[in-house]
């Protein structure tokens, strides 16, 4: 079964490389809401990708670049790119912790030109290709360091902006864990030791959803692994991810889904 966990657990990396690639084609453009240790670079080769990254929402068109920093919650959905996930260890002679780049630059020759290099040496992987990576990935990061570091954000500010992300990526993981028990913003609120109105203010602001609508949408993510691998009825599964009301999922489930819990377990099998 393929895991919904918001938290991404990457494969070990070589010591002589902690870095990571792929291409969106290779593991499918289109990933739920998560959060890894690791900086993410994406790069886009075709199409547009939805990126929402910090509660902000992006849309990445050919050429652009997307900068995904450590702990951040992010989404993708759609296009073809090409993914890089720097372990920390990378950057341990240097400290970016308060320093923030922009996350969406558009249509750079400098990153195209560095990606296309990296892709060539880590497709050939000619001796000493691990140096030669490394080399490239410093001068692109030098490269945004002088051209693409926010400036106006003072230490605090990009504190309370981390702190906020890390505030909520611990509200999802609540989630996550308790997703079958009765969730209301009014008990999560009192568990963190926010007012409600304040509590659904950041929650949004950083998902781009209510924490009702959230809440929703992981359940029936998790219905839709039973549906697809399970014999249970429609009434055991919602009762099992935390609805109620039968007819309250099916009604949550259609609307995210264009199809009612019964038509999709009928696809599911089908194909």
């Amino acid at each position: 079964m393929q895991d919904f966990s918001l938290y991404e657990d990457s494969l070990p990396m070589e010591k002589t490389l902690p870095l990571r690639f792929h291409f969106s084609g290779d593991k499918g453009g289109n990933r739920s809401l998560h959060w890894h240790e690791h900086m993410e670079l994406l790069f886009f080769l075709s199409g547009e990708t939805e990126v929402i990254c910090n509660g902000q929402s992006f849309i990445g068109k050919q050429n652009d670049l997307i900068i995904i920093d450590c702990n951040q919650l992010h989404s993708t959905k759609g296009g073809h790119f090409f993914c890089m996930i720097i372990d920390p260890s990378f950057f341990e002679d240097l400290s970016f912790e308060s320093i923030l780049f922009r996350t969406h630059i558009k249509n750079d020759n400098v990153a195209k030109a560095c990606f296309e290099d990296i892709d060539r040496e880590y497709t050939s992987r000619q001796a000493g290709y691990e140096i030669e990576i490394k080399s490239i990935v410093y001068h692109l990061f030098a490269y945004l360091l002088r051209n693409h570091k926010i400036d106006s954000l003072s230490e605090y500010e990009i504190l309370l902006q981390k702190t906020k992300t890390n505030k909520v990526r611990q509200i999802l993981e609540y989630i996550s864990q308790n997703y079958k028990t009765d969730l209301t913003t009014k008990s999560l609120a009192e568990t963190f030791f926010l007012s409600e109105p304040y509590f659904c203010q950041l929650f949004k602001s950083q998902t781009k959803l209510s924490p009702l609508n959230y809440i929703n949408k992981y359940r029936c993510e998790k219905a839709a692994l039973l549906l697809g691998n399970t014999q249970h009825s429609i009434t055991e599964i919602a009762a099992s991810v935390g609805f109620d009301s039968p007819n309250y999922f099916t009604r949550v489930f259609k609307k995210l889904y264009g199809k009612a819990p019964n038509s999709y377990r009928k696809e599911s099998h089908a194909g």
